[in-house]
């Protein structure tokens, strides 16, 4: 009888290491996975940001380098026509 009962108590002290462990493994399973999906996403967003940064930059040069086109024929168009209202 007195084995039967040791036996019965080795039986349920494996079991419940075998859940502490199970337990153990899938936490750190759950909290490898979520640290993995947390830098994947906040590169991703790092990536998102810099490409528009980028395209404001481009975007602002584009803009800043038509309007001194623009000005630079506007000053050439009124210095042929002054030029050319004065000599005739």
């Amino acid at each position: 009888m007195h084995v039967v009962v040791v036996v019965e108590e080795v039986v349920v002290v494996v079991v419940v290491v075998v859940v502490v462990v199970v337990v153990v493994v899938v936490v750190v399973v759950v909290v490898v996975v979520v640290v993995v999906v947390v830098v994947v996403v906040e590169v991703v967003v790092v990536v998102v940001v810099v490409v528009v940064v980028v395209v404001v930059v481009v975007v602002v040069v584009v803009v800043v380098v038509v309007v001194v086109v623009v000005v630079v024929v506007v000053v050439v168009v009124v210095v042929v026509v002054v030029v050319v209202v004065v000599t005739y």
